[in-house]
């Protein structure tokens, strides 16, 4: 048994896992059964969470694909349904994002961290700071609106009042 008084906390974390949907559910329902089974504390999911292609034929021109959410949902739903989880967007989770609060845009329906209750502002997508155990975490979608589709996000262009807001939420 582990004695979270004197062992480690324990986190995984998992990054560009590109759910796509034209793959199947099942490719991924592996990965989230496997990181369930890790026993950790809590979960951190450091961006391109959807694919946001319809295909993997070239060329690609990537869009929000409310498929690729919807899997997403899914998956923490039912093989990470009572594990605390925390997400950051990446650029695949951004493409053609016109305002993080359009309702077309499936990141802010499916997020445990982000939800559209809690996200009013850009100010509260941009930076948000989140406890778990005494750990702060910082997290960080330095997005400038609208988002342009691929090949042009490749990096984030981050404004100077997303750096001054950064800034005072370090302090």
């Amino acid at each position: 048994s582990w004695n979270s008084s004197s062992d480690p906390l324990i986190f995984t974390h998992l990054s560009d896992i590109h759910i796509a949907n034209y793959k199947g559910i099942n490719k991924y329902r592996n990965l989230f059964r496997t990181v369930k089974k890790l026993g950790a504390n809590f979960h951190l999911i450091t961006g391109d969470i959807a694919d946001d292609y319809k295909k993997a034929l070239h060329p690609k021109v990537g869009k929000q694909n409310n498929k690729d959410w919807k899997y997403y949902k899914e998956l923490i739903d039912t093989e990470l349904y009572n594990e605390t989880i925390i997400e950051i967007a990446g650029n695949h989770d951004m493409f053609g994002v016109i305002s993080p609060f359009k309702t077309d845009y499936g990141f802010l329906d499916v997020s445990r961290t982000f939800k559209r209750n809690n996200t009013k502002t850009l100010r509260d997508f941009w930076i948000k700071t989140v406890n778990i155990e005494g750990i702060n975490f910082i997290l960080l979608n330095p997005y400038s609106f609208p988002v342009v589709h691929p090949p042009y996000i490749y990096y984030p262009h981050t404004p100077k009042k997303f750096l001054n807001l950064l800034e005072r939420e370090i302090n």
